[in-house]
């Protein structure tokens, strides 16, 4: 019995150690592996999860100089409005026509605000111009019955683009109003539009003229076109210079001077060059690069219609 008590209490002290060491590897495996977990979590997650956002950002939207350097492309599209207008209330009453009114719209490559605010400042006045003569009367009556306002209904409205180029779209606009007399009135204007801002531009900022130098431009250039009677009495052209019209129906910025080709153009208004029957010209009073050609008379340029041009869009 001794002895064999004896052999049992040296198995026990050979498995004791053996026993602790297994504790000991245990704890070990568990603290490396603890290590391990908390290096993947605090480390290597947080830089994988960061790679993965900035391979996201830069395959959705490109680099700021990329966009810096993006380009939209803008196409001029001609449009029209049906306006039915009153043929002549006193010798036919109750007839009336309909007449198509032009106008210009742009389209661009791609979603485009700038666009958007072009087009709408065209085209609200001339729907506002348009519903005015849609509710002319047909039938004689005075004047004052007709038109309580002092306006005579337009019967023709034209605006056409005079040129356009990467930083800037100009437009002529030529509206024909009558209150059937002998003969009715027509006014031209031009407006200048940024197409990096939409917004509106003088002749002065787009030729880097100062108003004082123009207006004397425009003197110069419009008297040999004048007859005796109006050499006596010559137009005050620095005020016209400024004239911009805040009827309903103008266009937002307009001008007496438009914009074509050859350079900066003025329409000699009704009775300028003497009587109606005088007529009018059109007469250049600043040139991009030719001053000899100023006070020539010129021809209006029309961009045609699908013109495009590319502009360079910063971020």
């Amino acid at each position: 019995m001794y002895n064999f008590f004896m052999q049992r209490c040296q198995v026990g002290n050979r498995l004791v150690p053996q026993f602790a060491i297994m504790i000991a590897a245990f704890i070990a495996a568990a603290g490396i592996a603890y290590a391990a977990f908390m290096l993947y979590k605090n480390v290597i997650e947080p830089n994988l999860q960061q790679q993965s956002v900035q391979q996201e950002q830069t395959t959705e939207r490109p680099k700021k100089d990329e966009r810096a350097a993006e380009e939209v492309v803008y196409t001029l599209e001609a449009k029209s409005l049906t306006v039915s207008a009153p043929v002549d209330p006193m010798l036919n009453r109750g007839e009336r026509t309909d007449m198509e009114w032009s106008y210009p719209q742009l389209k661009s490559s791609a979603k485009d605000d700038i666009k958007d605010k072009i087009n709408k400042a065209i085209l609200e006045p001339l729907q506002i111009d348009a519903e005015r003569t849609n509710r002319a009367s047909d039938n004689e009556q005075s004047n004052a019955e007709l038109y309580p306002d002092g306006e005579f209904p337009c019967i023709s409205r034209n605006v056409t683009v005079t040129y356009m180029d990467e930083n800037y779209f100009c437009i002529r606009d030529e509206r024909y109003s009558t209150g059937w007399g002998p003969h009715g009135d027509t006014v031209v204007t031009g407006v200048i539009f940024d197409l990096h801002t939409g917004d509106t531009v003088s002749p002065q900022d787009m030729f880097g003229i100062d108003t004082e130098d123009l207006a004397s431009s425009m003197s110069s250039a419009v008297w040999p076109y004048l007859t005796e009677m109006r050499r006596e009495h010559p137009s005050d052209y620095n005020s016209m210079l400024m004239r911009s019209d805040s009827s309903d129906y103008s266009i937002k910025g307009s001008t007496c001077l438009y914009v074509t080709s050859k350079g900066l153009v003025y329409r000699t208004e009704d009775y300028e060059l003497g009587s109606f029957a005088d007529g009018n010209c059109e007469i250049l009073v600043a040139s991009w690069d030719d001053e000899s050609q100023v006070g020539s008379e010129v021809t209006p340029d029309e961009v045609k219609d699908g013109t495009t041009v590319k502009v360079d869009k910063e971020d």
